[in-house]
């Protein structure tokens, strides 16, 4: 079975970026489509449907906000990532107001750009699956002792549940960069970082995710 490809909207008038992010979109298996107007953008919207908008705050017809508001209306769950060369504090805190799963500065950066859509594409999966992903959520098991990790490991596939694990907090962060987990079950005391610091820089991205530490330290 061949998996669709995740279809992505490019909406930015310097034509540069939108060749940029296509090229580099395109390498990682994305279907992109780019827009130099947000008019254009919402005209493409219509036409089809997308997984993720990357979004310029400041259009040549109009401004990112108001196209954002838009697609919200339309589709609440679509990922917006806005990108901006005008970053502050206020202009932040406008996008995210709105929805946007992630705001990034001018110029962008490959490993950001790349990372940010991961991050929102998981999180609008999240969304997606609503009630299903609470009935039988995906757990991530982190601990660095091999018989405890496989151990819980198998105990939750025995009672149904989808799991995964490794052994280290790093490689904790990198999986759920690239797979939904709903629940991660972390050990307090890793050889590289703290089940607790783990859990923070986890939650900086996907602040829904449930945690639950575990020690055998008393």
């Amino acid at each position: 079975m061949v998996m669709e490809k995740e279809k992505i909207l490019v909406i930015d008038d310097e034509e540069s970026i939108q060749k940029s992010l296509s090229l580099v979109l395109k390498e990682e298996g994305y279907d992109v489509v780019t827009s130099g107007t947000g008019g254009g953008g919402l005209e493409m919207l219509e036409q089809g449907r997308y997984d993720a908008v990357i979004l310029d705050y400041k259009l040549p017809d109009t401004d990112g906000v108001n196209v954002a508001k838009i697609i919200r209306d339309r589709d609440p769950k679509i990922a917006i990532i806005f990108i901006t060369a005008y970053s502050s504090i206020e202009t932040a805190l406008t996008v995210m107001k709105l929805g946007a799963f992630d705001f990034l500065e001018k110029p962008l950066k490959r490993d950001d750009i790349l990372s940010a859509l991961k991050r929102s594409l998981l999180t609008k999966k999240f969304l997606e699956k609503g009630k299903e992903a609470l009935d039988r959520p995906n757990i991530l098991v982190v601990d660095d002792e091999h018989v405890v990790r496989l151990g819980l490991e198998e105990s939750l596939r025995s009672a149904g549940y989808s799991c995964k694990s490794c052994s280290s907090g790093y490689e904790a962060i990198r999986k759920v960069e690239d797979e939904l987990f709903n629940i991660i079950i972390v050990d307090l005391k890793l050889e590289d970082m703290d089940g607790t610091e783990v859990v923070r820089k986890i939650r900086e991205h996907f602040p829904e995710m449930m945690a639950i530490i575990i020690t055998g330290v008393p």
